[in-house]
C-alpha cells in the first residue's frame, strides 16, 4: 500500500453525560453513555483491518474519553493493528490528561481538535454549561506543544446570554493561548440544542439556521447584531491565526509557510496570508521570488477597500 491513505471509521460508544447547551448530540444518541467491551472492540477492528488493510482508524465516537481506562485499551489495539488515530470530534479537554496525551501520540495521533469553546469562565460555567476551567485549557494545550501534537482549537462567539464584554475576556484569553490554529465559529442554534430552543422561544432566531454553517450569525439578542459577531469572529480570526500565527512566534516557518499557501489556494485575493507567506519564506532564507510576491501583495491591497483599510490600521507593509 506504499503511502497510500487507507481508512475505516468506528464508534465504540455512544451518549454523552454533559449539557452544553450549543449541543444537540444527545437528541441523537442520548446522554447515558454506553460502549461496546474491548474483546468485541478488537474483535472487529482485526477483522476490519484483514479485509481493508486500512493504515487510519477514524474514531467517530461523540465523547471517546468517557472512560480513560476504556479509551486507553482501545487506543492500544489501534497501535497492535498498526492504526493511526484520527479523531474529527473535538476531545473534551478535561480528560486530556498528560498520559492520555502520551498513549494518543503513541497511536500516531499528531493533531487534536480541542474543544475550548470560550476564553470566558463565565460563559462557561453559566451560558455553555460546560465543565472546563480555562486552566486545563492552558495545561492541554502546552502538554501538546511539548509532545508535537498540533491543536486545532474550536471557539464559539454569539451564545445568546453572552455579551461583547464576554467576547473581549475571550479574545484575551486566546492571545495567551499558543495554540496552532483557531476556528472562530458563530453559534448556530442547533435543532434539540438547549441554545435553540430557548433562542426560539425568546424571539432571537432572525434568520435560516439551515444556511448557518458555524460562520453566518442568525441570532440577535440586545447585546448584540448577527452583523456585529460575524465582523468580531473574522477579525479574532485575523488576529489570532494570521497577525500573531503561533507557528511564526515559535519559528516553525515551514508548516506556517503551508498553512498560508493553503490558505492562499482557496483565497487568492487573501492579501493578509500574502503578507505572512512573505514573512515565513525572509524566515526560511527564500528570497528568490519575493519581489514579485510582494508586487503582488501590493496590489492586492490596493484594489480591496477592506484590505487597504486593514493594513492602514494595523500600519501593515
Amino acid at each position: 500500500m506504499g503511502n497510500r491513505t487507507n481508512y475505516i471509521t468506528f464508534m465504540g460508544s455512544r451518549g454523552c453525560p454533559f449539557h452544553c447547551t450549543f449541543c444537540s448530540a444527545h437528541a441523537v444518541h442520548g446522554r447515558k453513555m454506553r460502549s461496546f467491551s474491548i474483546p468485541r472492540i478488537e474483535a472487529e477492528l482485526t477483522a476490519l483491518s484483514q479485509t481493508y488493510s486500512p493504515n487510519i482508524l477514524v474514531i467517530e465516537d461523540d465523547m471517546f474519553l468517557w472512560d480513560n481506562n476504556w479509551a486507553a485499551e482501545v487506543l492500544k489495539i489501534a497501535q497492535k493493528l498498526n492504526l493511526v488515530c484520527f479523531f474529527p470530534n473535538a476531545l473534551a479537554l478535561y480528560a486530556l490528561d498528560r498520559p492520555m496525551l502520551e498513549e494518543l501520540y503513541r497511536t500516531g495521533v499528531r493533531q487534536l481538535t480541542l474543544a475550548v469553546e470560550s476564553g470566558s469562565e463565565r460563559v462557561l460555567k453559566q451560558v455553555m454549561k460546560k465543565p472546563l476551567k480555562l486552566s486545563i485549557t492552558n495545561r492541554v494545550v502546552q502538554d501538546c506543544h511539548d509532545l508535537g501534537i498540533y491543536t486545532d482549537c474550536n471557539i464559539i462567539l454569539g451564545m445568546p446570554g453572552e455579551t461583547l464584554e464576554d467576547i473581549d475576556d475571550t479574545r484575551e484569553f486566546l492571545r495567551g493561548l499558543n495554540a496552532n490554529w483557531y476556528r472562530i465559529n458563530v453559534a448556530t442554534p442547533l435543532a434539540g440544542s438547549e441554545m435553540y430552543i430557548k433562542a426560539k422561544e425568546a424571539g432571537f432566531i432572525k434568520g435560516d439556521i439551515r444556511l448557518a454553517g458555524y460562520k453566518k450569525c442568525v441570532v440577535e439578542t440586545n447585546d448584540f447584531s448577527p452583523g456585529q459577531i460575524e465582523s468580531i469572529a473574522y477579525d479574532i480570526n485575523l488576529e489570532m491565526n494570521f497577525l500573531h500565527n503561533t507557528d511564526i512566534k515559535f519559528g516553525n516557518y515551514q508548516r506556517a509557510k503551508e498553512t498560508f499557501e493553503n490558505v492562499l489556494t482557496l483565497r487568492s485575493d487573501h492579501a493578509l496570508a500574502m503578507l505572512k507567506l512573505i514573512e515565513c519564506k525572509v524566515g526560511l532564507g527564500q528570497v528568490d521570488d519575493l519581489p514579485a510576491m510582494r508586487q503582488k501583495l501590493a496590489l492586492m491591497v490596493r484594489e480591496s477597500p477592506f484590505w487597504t483599510e486593514y493594513f492602514r490600521a494595523h500600519s501593515l507593509q
